[in-house]
């Protein structure tokens, strides 16, 4: 039986070998790592902005900038960063790629078209460029076939009111730098799930001036706060103010189907399509939301097969859904149907294209092939795209591993480190890695750290007995082999250390006593 994956819905992974522009600039970076991974954004963007600015050349310092600015929804400065990297790397098709997505967000699909038929002329075999055209097409295709722009949120449709009594709040062009840092402080909340605090920030952010967007994001907050009549109210106010924008009638859709409103969640989530907002994930239609949950119970009832046929069900009535497809793709993957969990994968990206828990679960079916570079490249796109675990370092390091390729292990392990410092197999495998690459010194001081965290950790207590024996410390080395011998007592191997280590000191009896020994347990 495979490991139980979690259904949830809600990154970046980084060398740490920072080419040297100078030391000021590696410390800005080295530092804006730490609160990349603690989610601070808007202190990366603080902390290394002058020395992103000063070298544009610094890869690693602006590729951190633009998925920091990715992560605060600040598009333009996103592809600000990613421009700057293509200026040194052109032909980095992921960069372009990121490039397209940026500009889908902003619902510019002619340059998302530029950008993605460039990571294709890159590499012609590029799947995600691929996908992303079609899906480009698909939607000036509907967009040209309309036969009337959508009703705008305060136009009257035949046998219903008008969808908003408010008055329309002109966009503002410019931003009021208090309104400003409210709005930082409010984003900065809300990637950190505190949507209380993000909403009181957003909420200040609009007694000083009236932005859809901020109006948007309050909306949200209030959404996970369940203050659905509030979130409503605000998101009906953005998509007054801008009726054209396809990302706020797909949240006025979230809301109105978290209250209930079927039929005006359905309309707005149509506006939203027309209007070219790629992706969506969450449920609308009552009838599918359902099967979608009976699903969820089977699911967690370790009932595989019914939950595939409930999601299956639901796909049937809304089949462009990425909740739904990635949840039937993990179902499909605990009952070990691979090729029915890839291809719901597949289609998942066609809706989402940078859905990171799709790309983790990739990165497990081809870790179960053995297709190590596979697995490892799929699940570096899910660190990417924000799912920045230990768990997935953890799995790029051992491909890396098991290409026999130690250097690269000890990296991504080290960032897995970075995120879970107290895990003591982590630390035992940076010491391997660093025993492999024969670097005793880093390999002694990791097997040490994994014995302090776990003192009867059963194979660093074996290894740091060998490595001391490899740099000279016999004694030591013969203490820690003793310590494995009185807990594990019928494992061979450390007789064979011990052996080891007689012969060096001379103990030639005691040398083939223990080497005997090794040999009656089956090691030698």
């Amino acid at each position: 039986m495979r490991p139980f994956i979690l259904i949830v819905f809600l990154g970046l992974i980084l060398s740490l070998n920072v080419n040297a522009q100078d030391a000021a600039a590696n410390l800005d970076y080295n530092n804006s790592v730490r609160y990349f991974n603690q989610k601070d954004y808007s202190k990366v963007i603080e902390v290394l902005k002058e020395s992103a600015d000063k070298f544009p050349e610094f890869v690693l310092a602006q590729r951190l900038m633009a998925e920091s600015y990715k992560q605060m929804d600040d598009e333009e400065n996103t592809r600000k960063y990613y421009k700057r990297i293509v200026a040194e790397k052109p032909n980095d098709k992921e960069i372009w790629f990121n490039i397209s997505t940026s500009y889908v967000r902003s619902k510019d699909l002619d340059n998302a078209e530029k950008a993605a038929k460039r990571a294709l002329e890159i590499d012609p075999t590029y799947e995600k460029a691929s996908r992303r055209l079609e899906l480009i097409a698909d939607y000036k295709r509907k967009a040209q076939g309309s036969e009337t722009a959508a009703p705008a949120a305060d136009s009257k449709e035949e046998g219903k009111e008008p969808e908003t009594g408010t008055t329309q709040v002109k966009q503002n062009t410019t931003q009021d730098p208090q309104a400003k840092k409210y709005v930082k402080k409010g984003i900065g909340f809300y990637n950190e799930k505190q949507f209380l605090q993000a909403s009181t920030a957003f909420e200040k952010a609009l007694t000083i001036e009236s932005r859809p967007q901020v109006l948007v994001f309050a909306g949200r907050s209030n959404l996970h706060l369940n203050k659905v009549d509030e979130a409503i109210a605000q998101l009906k106010q953005a998509v007054a103010s801008d009726s054209d924008n396809g990302e706020y009638h797909y949240y006025l859709s979230v809301a109105h189907g978290q209250k209930g409103n079927e039929d005006a969640s359905e309309r707005h989530l149509k506006m939203a399509k027309e209007r070219g907002f790629p992706g969506t994930t969450e449920v609308f239609n009552s009838e599918a939301r359902k099967h979608y949950n009976a699903g969820v119970d089977f699911y967690q009832d370790g009932k595989y097969l019914d939950a595939v046929q409930s999601y299956q069900k639901a796909i049937k009535i809304d089949p462009d859904n990425p909740k739904f497809l990635y949840n039937i793709s993990v179902a499909y993957y605990q009952m070990e149907r691979d090729k029915e969990a890839e291809k719901a994968v597949e289609e998942l990206f066609e809706y989402e294209p940078t859905h990171a828990l799709g790309y983790e679960l990739l990165g497990k079916i081809y870790y179960d092939r053995e297709q190590w570079k596979k697995a490892g490249r799929f699940t570096q796109e899910a660190i990417n795209y924000g799912e920045n675990t230990a768990a997935n370092h953890i799995l790029i390091a051992d491909c890396y591993d098991k290409m026999e390729n130690p250097q690269k292990a000890k990296v991504y392990f080290l960032e897995a480190n970075e995120l879970e410092p107290d895990n003591a197999d982590v630390l035992f495998n940076i010491g391997m890695s660093s025993y492999k690459m024969e670097n005793y010194t880093d390999a002694e001081n990791y097997f040490r750290k994994a014995i302090e965290v776990k003192p009867l950790h059963q194979k660093a207590l074996l290894n740091l007995s060998s490595t001391l024996f490899h740099v000279g410390k016999l004694n030591e080395s013969m203490t820690y082999a003793e310590k494995y011998r009185d807990e594990y007592p019928n494992d061979g191997r450390v007789y064979e250390i011990m052996g080891n280590i007689y012969n060096n000191m001379g103990e030639y009896e005691l040398r083939d006593k223990f080497y005997r020994r090794a040999k009656d347990l089956g090691y030698k």
